[in-house]
């Protein structure tokens, strides 16, 4: 995967010009950096945000597709990809285009015999919760090597919160987080 990487640079060069077009427009030579209004001076400066790197393969994002259709047709619900400033993964619609609620895939390459739990980021819980204080629903969908299960979002059924994520093999700075872990029997057969 490329790491998707954003940057807005002004030069000092840039920041001189824009200077000049200010003390222009006004009519004076007596403008300063100092007395740019705090946005110029934002604009002014060097920004590099570098947002994380994405790292699901073409196979994880097909097993997710296969996984949101086969729920989506046992339950006659369309879907759409939600923006990834949901944290969730889908929104899913009744016939009639009514949403009925959001649904976080996961694609596992275990058995609950390995693991008892399942192992989610508490940023996908806090989205979920916030969800459902405006009324919207949340599901976890999990494919693992023993079928497909869902979770209904409820925090009566979270195991436990911990540390946690990926701390083997981490792939960078940001793959351990607070994460919860929900037992297997929260879990439902699809």
């Amino acid at each position: 995967p490329i790491p998707i990487t954003t940057q807005i640079i002004m030069t000092t060069e840039d920041i001189q010009l824009h200077l000049q077009d200010l003390k222009e427009h006004h009519n004076t030579h007596d403008i300063e950096l100092e007395q740019l209004p705090s946005y110029a001076i934002h604009i002014t400066t060097e920004i590099n945000m570098t947002t994380r790197p994405q790292y699901e393969t073409q196979s994880d994002l097909n097993n997710e597709q296969q996984t949101i259709n086969a729920f989506c047709s046992k339950y006659n619900y369309s879907y759409k990809k939600l923006p990834i400033r949901y944290k969730l993964d889908f929104a899913t619609f009744l016939p009639s285009k009514e949403l009925a609620g959001f649904v976080e895939v996961k694609c596992r390459k275990f058995s609950w015999s390995q693991f008892p739990t399942l192992i989610l980021a508490l940023d996908k819980i806090t989205a979920m919760q916030q969800a459902l204080d405006l009324g919207i629903k949340s599901i976890l969908l999990l494919r693992n090597q023993d079928g497909i299960f869902f979770w209904k979002y409820d925090p009566q059924n979270i195991h436990s919160i911990k540390w946690g994520g990926r701390s083997i093999s981490p792939r960078d700075n940001q793959d351990e987080e607070p994460v919860v872990h929900i037992h297997k029997d929260a879990f439902h057969t699809f």
